[in-house]
């Protein structure tokens, strides 16, 4: 699933543990690992092991480096770190944008100060911090603020569960139609749907524009789609979608189009095409914010049906995220509709 989990706390204070607890450790980036594999501990004059910030800056490019690699795959991940400065969860926050991800952070920071040094003191050297450290992270705390639109959490909460999705079936609908790869192609879209029913659903995989010659008439389909809040259609978001996002962010709207706009001319051996003037910049986001909600709706409807055919029983439901929903949701969607008519069938 697209979620990030940050910690907020001092060391000591049990992020650490919490993860452990959990069954976290597969998704966690750490800055101390990526120490650790900078340099090795080093002796402090107390002849004490420590490990060295000496790298951090390395360690910083790293971490967010992987993280955008996790991101760029829809990755559940967690970020082992105290987080005491609100500069640093911007950072994350405005990548949780780029990637259309949902960010929470686990507070840790309700717990006193002398609790968190008396943990401090029992951890083992290479772990334990000066008091002065905790001291200066607890002014922060008080301070510097969690980003608004980052929900928070209690230290309490079982992550793996609270943030699980609950499955829903789809036996209410009379008919389930799987539609993918419309490509702009609006008159043979609408020739098959007609007059769209309320007791049908329609779940939609991705790949609504480029290459066909009715990209504008698609998107406005979307719009309506949206706009009218139609609880029986299912958008969800194909690579084509994921390559304009990308487009969007790295290189800008304008360069963006234009590629865009190249992809459709060549395919169509259509070199002087050229692109619509349509004024639908706030419709294009909320499309967009559509095909994120609607990606963990579909998950969340299908977790019942998929979860043992994919092996993922012994697993957080999640897994089915980060093995790829969209090269799945054909395969998922066949056998629920075989389920289905072979229900009615024997009825």
């Amino acid at each position: 699933m697209r979620t990030l989990l940050l910690f907020r706390g001092a060391p000591g204070c049990g992020k650490s543990t919490y993860i452990k607890e959990h069954n976290l450790e597969q998704y966690v980036l750490s800055a101390d690992t990526l120490r650790l594999m900078c340099q090795s501990a080093q002796e402090t004059p107390a002849g004490q092991m420590e490990i060295s910030p000496q790298n951090d800056d390395v360690v910083w490019e790293m971490l967010f480096k992987l993280l955008e690699v996790r991101m760029s795959h829809g990755e559940f991940t967690v970020i082992d770190a105290t987080n005491s400065k609100t500069v640093e969860m911007n950072r994350y926050k405005n990548l949780a944008k780029q990637y259309r991800y949902r960010m929470y952070v686990i507070d840790m920071t309700d717990l006193p100060i002398e609790e968190c040094k008396r943990r401090n003191a029992q951890r083992e050297w290479l772990k334990r911090v000066p008091e002065a450290a905790i001291d200066k992270m607890y002014a922060r705390f008080a301070t510097q603020k969690v980003p608004s639109g980052v929900t928070v959490l209690p230290s309490t909460t079982d992550v793996m569960s609270d943030l699980n999705y609950c499955p829903n079936d789809f036996n209410q609908w009379k008919k389930i139609h799987v539609i993918g790869d419309v490509h702009g192609c609006y008159t043979c879209l609408s020739e098959y749907l007609g007059e769209m029913k309320d007791d049908e659903l329609y779940i939609f995989v991705g790949d609504y524009l480029d290459r066909g010659i009715e990209n504008v008439e698609v998107f406005k389909f979307l719009c309506d789609v949206v706009n009218n809040n139609r609880k029986n259609v299912i958008l969800l978001e194909g690579n084509h979608e994921r390559w304009l996002n990308k487009w969007g962010h790295e290189d800008g709207l304008d360069v963006a189009m234009e590629k865009l706009r190249r992809c459709a001319a060549d395919a169509m051996q259509a070199p002087d095409l050229e692109v619509a003037d349509i004024d639908g910049s706030k419709d294009a986001v909320e499309v967009g914010k559509e095909f994120r909600k609607q990606q963990l709706n579909f998950i969340k409807r299908v977790r019942a049906q998929t979860l043992g055919r994919i092996g993922a029983t012994s697993q957080p439901v999640n897994v089915l995220a980060e093995q790829g929903v969209q090269n799945k949701v054909q395969l998922i969607m066949q056998q629920v509709s075989q389920q289905s008519f072979e229900r009615r069938r024997r009825r």
